[in-house]
């Protein structure tokens, strides 16, 4: 039996191995091609690893003097509606799961699936005409509402999880040390459910950082985002490869930084979330 059991590890780490390399292929290639000359990029016989290691693609995409605003717009619009989406949501979630026993708490909460499961195109068209009506088209205020209302429903149902999973007995000793409602849920609540306000907020963060369709719609040029201005290196004339990759590659790093450094709170805040005393 032990023997058997050390061989379906070694498979297994095998098979997780091999699923790891598949998957990290493309971003690999899409790495080593930012350093390829653009004519190798879009060669016939392309190579894996660059045959000539050069930063012109680089160069040429952090030339145009826009990149650095519609860096900004992404981040701007990032952080802020992450923000906003934890701090509502979590406080919704916290009251759900200890009004749980209420009729309303789940009628709620079906609510909240609803919004967050509607597709996000069939929603562009008619806040492309809203954005117009409040005068707000093209602007970053624009795409941190709505970047915080759709993430919202999604910090609700992940953050209720944990609230559920938290002593209740500690609240009441902390409410007996003279606590209220809002300092026992940031002085106690918050801290003890750590791992998986981390978690949630680099997912709620991911989803407008990588958002094309809904800035599709709702912007042009002053809150234009990177994934909408690496689209555009894509005309019916000329794909530029070379520099896309550039500028991929440089888009891709602070999500990497993020999870090299909160990968344990990533970890723990997936397991932590799945189990209910």
């Amino acid at each position: 039996m032990r023997k058997k059991k050390s061989i379906l590890d070694i498979i297994g780490i095998v098979f997780c191995i091999i699923m790891m390399l598949i998957v990290m292929f493309p971003y690999a290639n899409m790495v080593l091609s930012s350093f390829k000359p653009s004519l190798d990029v879009i060669s016939t016989s392309p190579t894996f690893f660059p045959r000539k290691w050069v930063v012109e693609n680089y160069i040429e995409a952090f030339r145009n003097s826009a990149l650095p605003k519609i860096f900004s717009n992404s981040f701007v619009s990032s952080t802020v509606s992450c923000a906003l989406a934890m701090m509502i949501g979590s406080m919704a979630a916290y009251a759900i799961s200890r009004l749980s026993k209420h009729k309303v708490s789940g009628a709620f909460m079906h609510l909240t699936l609803f919004m967050r499961i509607v597709p996000l195109i069939s929603i562009a068209i008619p806040m492309f005409d809203i954005s117009l009506t409040l005068n707000l088209y093209d602007s970053v205020l624009l795409l941190v509402l709505f970047y915080t209302a759709f993430q919202t429903p999604f910090v609700i149902w992940v953050m209720k999880s944990f609230f559920d999973g938290l002593p209740v007995e500690v609240e009441e000793a902390a409410m007996v040390d003279g606590c209220n409602t809002f300092q026992t849920f940031f002085r106690i609540c918050l801290p003890m459910a750590s791992t998986g306000l981390a978690s949630t907020a680099i997912l709620s963060f991911i989803m407008p950082w990588n958002d094309f369709q809904f800035a599709l719609f709702t912007t042009s040029s002053n809150a234009k985002t990177l994934p909408i201005a690496l689209s555009e290196l894509v005309t019916a004339f000329e794909i530029s490869l070379a520099p896309m990759t550039a500028i991929a590659t440089a888009f891709s790093i602070p999500l990497i930084i993020i999870a090299i450094f909160l990968q344990k709170y990533i970890i723990g805040g997936i397991t932590g979330g799945a189990v209910k005393e």
